[in-house]
């Protein structure tokens, strides 16, 4: 596939599993522990502004798709990530996974 060719490909819509609400509660708190992805770069970076005293902190970081999907998957995600940064004035939180995240 060449880059002229992404502006025009076709978005194939994926099947849904309806099946998997009927699942047992263990089958599915299992699946939704495996989806857990593994480490992620997140890279901070300082910029300063010419205000004195000021500092901007940025980082380039994607929320992990579980913490939207259900209130389950959103459950489980939880037990693995954390909240980060909520009292940082300069940075906006982010979900950490500290015992796997690379910053």
């Amino acid at each position: 596939m060449e880059i002229g060719d992404l502006a025009t490909a076709q978005i194939v819509e994926q099947p849904e599993f309806t099946l998997f609400p009927r699942l047992a509660p263990e089958i599915r708190l299992t699946i939704w522990k495996l989806a857990i992805p593994g480490p992620r770069v997140i890279t901070i970076q300082e910029h300063n502004d010419a205000t004195p005293n000021f500092r901007l902190l940025a980082a380039s970081y994607a929320i992990p798709a579980m913490l939207h999907t259900s209130r389950e998957s959103r459950e489980v995600a939880l037990g693995s990530y954390e909240l980060a940064f909520t009292n940082h004035r300069n940075v906006k939180p982010m979900y950490l996974d500290f015992s796997k995240d690379i910053y």
